[in-house]
């Protein structure tokens, strides 16, 4: 084979150009740190390295997104269930004072506020939000589980479903003493206190009305109680009809009680029952309450006009149909099925955020309040009448007569006193036994809470150990090694320095030397 000049220049140049360019390359790597800037270089580097980036971009949003998420969502529940938990401690502890023996007047005084301020601290704390969504509304997170103003126009249309195990007993005191005027005790005698049968309404202060109490025997056959309707005026209950012109239930006849009514009727045969609308009360004789103690399941349609500030929201417990005051009437439906927020926290993996607040949020909790303040009140006022009815006997300027007056009322209001004392001591007793069991709720509740942050902690801990390895693996795949790039790079550059040296006294040779 002939070899030229040409032929050497050509090689000799090519050869150049690749130690210059593997030179290049070294250099590269040493100032990038990296083996290859191109998929072209390295096709199976390359693919590695995309293959890590993509699970670690995945791993870096569990990690910095997905889990701080989640475990802010999970701390702000959980900081709102303690705050209910420890108002609940507080209210066991007034139910243990009241049923161990009575309270002082200070200490009813106490009982009252703290109860009213606890009662506004719980709705505040139903309604606690993260990133500005409700966090115990489920899936409506948008929504609030309370209302955040009054607004005395709304209308709900509720349906309220109810077990057994909702019908209880109402104590009340009947033929009460009035002390802002001398007169003897009411012709029916002394003050008399009756035990009620009754099924007690999510709210008070509902419509007046006459509906239905549909309930299902264990045979599954469907029946109804139909209940009386009442209007109260000045404290008093009369019987109601309809009167289609006001299309408003107005009083018939004269002052009834009732409760003591209800009480009284053991001997009928027939269901009978009122709906005290102020209570939010069906109190029903004997032959309703053993025909609905049987039943499987319970129901009642009411309606309610006007809630106030801090009211729960029915469409978060009831299917209801809600008619705003411009006159739009909206069908809420009501889904008992679970709600549950999950993130996911790693690789097809998911976890339950929320709690939802109608299971610890309950309206038999705030009744029981309510109820709680109602009696403790009443019993402070009757400790005043008895006070003012004292000092009454005492004041010279009444007559004689008077005086006999004064003395058989005070007879009647001390009796009434003990009455209330006695109802006092018997629903704390109840409310301890309530609230011991709906602090159990929400103390779960927080456990499970706690429970699913100990999981997320450890999802965490593991997913951080297998970005460490991530990283591990693909800084050996990718990255350049400074110490062994450096030594390339000085062999390398002698090369191509020898090459170059080379080259110019190779290329310093023509033909005409050889001619």
């Amino acid at each position: 084979m002939r070899i030229t000049n040409s032929i050497i220049t050509n090689n000799t140049i090519r050869n150049v150009n690749i130690n210059k360019s593997t030179l290049d390359s070294l250099y590269t790597q040493l100032s990038t740190g990296k083996l290859i800037q191109k998929a072209s270089e390295n096709p199976i580097i390359a693919i590695r390295a995309l293959r890590f980036r993509s699970e670690m971009s995945e791993l870096q949003q569990y990690l910095k997104k997905n889990i701080p998420d989640a475990r802010s969502w999970m701390t702000l529940t959980e900081d709102a269930l303690t705050s209910v938990d420890g108002m609940v401690k507080d209210m066991i502890t007034y139910t243990v004072q009241a049923t161990n023996g009575p309270l002082d007047t200070e200490t009813k005084l106490s009982i009252i506020n703290t109860m009213k301020q606890y009662r506004g601290q719980i709705h505040e704390d139903a309604n606690a939000t993260y990133s500005g969504r409700s966090i115990f509304t489920g899936y409506k997170t948008n929504s609030t589980m309370t209302f955040t103003h009054t607004d005395p126009t709304i209308k709900y249309d509720i349906t309220e479903t109810f077990t057994p195990e909702d019908l209880d007993t109402v104590m009340t005191i009947s033929n009460s003493v009035d002390a802002a005027t001398i007169t003897n005790i009411p012709d029916a005698g002394m003050p008399k206190r009756h035990d009620t049968y009754r099924l007690r309404l999510s709210y008070d202060k509902v419509e007046p009305g006459e509906p239905e109490i549909s309930y299902t025997d264990a045979q599954g056959a469907p029946h109804t109680i139909q209940v009386k309707a009442l209007v109260s005026e000045d404290g008093k209950y009369y019987n109601a009809t309809y009167n289609t012109t006001t299309e408003k239930y107005e009083k018939t006849g004269t002052p009834i009680n009732p409760y003591e009514i209800m009480a009284n009727d053991n001997t009928n045969p027939n269901p009978d029952a009122y709906l005290i609308a102020d209570t939010g009360e069906v109190v029903m004789n004997k032959a309703a309450y053993q025909e609905l103690s049987q039943a499987t399941s319970i129901s009642m349609e009411y309606t309610k006009i006007g809630f106030e500030k801090g009211e729960l929201r029915p469409e978060n417990y009831f299917g209801c149909t809600c008619t705003t005051n411009d006159g739009i009437e909206k069908k809420i439906e009501y889904s008992p099925n679970r709600q549950d927020i999950n993130y996911t926290v790693n690789f097809n993996q998911t976890m339950k955020v929320n709690t939802e607040g109608r299971d610890v949020f309950k309206h038999d909790i705030i009744r029981d309040m309510d109820e709680l303040i109602d009696i403790t009140q009443k019993t402070l006022d009757l400790e005043q009448k008895v006070k003012k009815l004292e000092n009454m006997q005492k004041d010279p300027s009444y007559s004689e007569a008077q005086q006999k007056d004064i003395e058989t009322m005070l007879a009647a209001a001390k009796k009434e006193l003990d009455y209330s004392q006695d109802i006092l001591v018997s629903m704390y007793g109840a409310a301890n036994t309530s609230l011991t069991a709906y602090q159990n709720t929400v103390v779960s509740e927080i456990s499970d809470i706690g429970a699913r942050c100990t999981r997320l902690s450890l999802n965490e801990t593991r997913l951080g150990n297998q970005n460490n390895s991530l990283e591990e693996l693909k800084s050996v795949n990718e990255d350049a090694d400074e110490a062994e790039t450096i030594i390339h790079l000085t062999t390398a550059h002698n090369v191509y320095e020898a090459s170059l040296s080379a080259a110019s006294k190779l290329l310093s040779t023509s033909l005409l030397d050889y001619i």
